[in-house]
């Protein structure tokens, strides 16, 4: 058991983020002798964390390299490229070995049920749904990894009564060794995170860890409705179902009567709000997970009707006279955009941001459900320049993002049918807010105030 292994160990936790923490107050409490180390800390800074007396702060250039066992890597801290951190090139050359706190959690629990979910886009709504789905039908089950909560701040059974969802990011596969899952879903692959990984091979190549290794009745759920995930399939030997939004080939799908066909050519659900959950994909992935637990229908039914979908994904604010107000700044990329557009007419799209790979070019074959668009952040003029290119001249720049929404707003008011304005980026939060989770609630506070008549210009 890694129990027994780790408290006979010296392992170097490097990022002291909330995961980088967790685990070190973990693996401590195990009996493993514990160096801990933050490139943007000190040790003053350290001290008030209140961490136990066996975690000790230690620069990785003062470590004996040569009594380590473990360097556990936080997800933001690169093994590789761009470049790989110093202490990654010291533990390689005393060949120590280098991991991340899944690979770990997930040895310590060989008996319980564990299911994971990657994918560019989609993968925090899939992972929400199958924990309501689960817990909706008393499962014991817990719910971390990339969604916030640390897989170690989690409760730990190791019985075959326990299930875990956990939410993988590329950051967090990539190092994945012995790690296997009962259940792994692989949702869509689309560039991003280039900067990180360097290129698309070697991004494609960190989700498709996801089923690096196998273990007995491993079942892999896969949407073949892009060309990485198709390939990945086709060259995948082992338990697999397909998920698609518009393939009848594929073993779960939506038919013309918007209702879920699975793999037994049965009936699941009726006719549902396709847009509390991102898209058909989304859904698709979790009742595919649930049937495989063999939930029934009923409780499927009830536990999608009763799910509270994520904040800032496609999420709908409300109404102000003929103007809806859709909330979706989680989208980063163009890709989870065109999502969100796919389900729309007459929008008035809120985009821009620090552009992704590519920029807006996929959203070209949909720009026929977009009114105006309102342009902010860095990437308003590399925007404008991709749009004129399609003929599209509908558009104007704004410096901030209450200019946009009022002006928005203004327009909005002067049409003679309804209008949906979709706050969907397409691009990263980081030239205006720290986050998409900020950038989202300022969105929120300037429809409040629209709400309540206040000014927002």
């Amino acid at each position: 058991m890694l129990t027994t292994i780790l408290k006979h160990q010296k392992i170097f936790v490097l990022g002291l983020g909330v995961s980088g923490i967790s685990t070190a107050r973990f693996i401590s409490k195990l009996g493993a002798k514990t160096y801990i180390f933050d490139d943007n800390k000190t040790l003053e800074q350290i001290a008030k964390l209140n961490l136990d007396k066996n975690i000790e702060f230690c620069h990785y250039d003062k470590i004996n390299w040569d009594e380590i066992d473990y360097l556990v890597l936080s997800p933001g801290i690169p093994s590789s490229l761009p470049e790989p951190h110093p202490a990654v090139v010291q533990a390689r050359s005393h060949s120590v070995k280098i991991t991340v706190d899944v690979e770990l959690f997930v040895n310590l629990i060989p008996n319980s049920n564990i299911i994971a979910i990657t994918g560019t886009n989609g993968k925090s709504t899939v992972a929400s749904l199958i924990y309501h789905i689960l817990s909706s039908c008393n499962k014991k089950v817990c719910l971390g990894g990339n969604i916030g909560v640390p897989v170690f701040d989690l409760e730990i059974n190791n019985d075959n009564e326990q299930y875990y969802v956990l939410e993988l990011s590329s950051y967090q596969l990539e190092l994945i060794d012995l790690a296997a899952f009962d259940i792994a879903i692989l949702l869509n692959i689309t560039a991003d995170h280039l900067d990180r990984h360097g290129n698309m091979a070697n991004y494609v190549k960190a989700k498709e860890n996801i089923i690096k290794n196998t273990k007995q009745n491993q079942r892999f759920i896969i949407s073949i409705d892009d060309d990485y995930c198709d390939n990945i399939y086709q060259n995948y030997n082992g338990e697999s179902l397909t998920i698609s939004n518009n393939n009848n080939k594929a073993d779960v799908f939506f038919d013309q009567q918007k209702e879920i066909i699975n793999y037994y050519t049965e009936k699941i659900l009726f006719p549902i709000d396709v847009k509390r959950f991102g898209n058909k994909q989304n859904i698709l992935a979790a009742v595919t997970t649930a049937k495989l637990y063999h939930i029934a229908n009923n409780h499927i039914i009830e536990a999608i009707k009763t799910f509270k979908p994520l904040p800032y994904r496609m999420e709908f604010l409300g109404k102000i006279r003929n103007i809806n107000f859709y909330n979706d700044s989680k989208a980063t990329n163009a890709e989870s955009s065109l999502n969100a557009i796919k389900q729309l007419q007459n929008i008035y799209w809120i985009a821009g941001g620090i552009a992704k790979s590519g920029g807006i070019n996929i959203i070209k074959d949909y720009l026929h459900n977009i009114r105006k668009i309102f342009l902010i952040g860095q990437s308003q003029e590399y925007f404008a320049t991709q749009l004129a290119k399609y003929n599209f001249h509908s558009y104007s720049s704004f410096p901030t993002l209450e200019l946009a929404v009022g002006n928005a707003i203004l327009t909005a008011d002067k049409e003679q049918q309804e209008i949906n304005i979709l706050f969907s980026p397409a691009a990263a939060s980081f030239d205006m807010w720290s986050n998409f989770l900020e950038r989202g609630k300022h969105f929120q506070l300037i429809y409040n105030k629209a709400k309540n008549n206040e000014a927002i210009l």
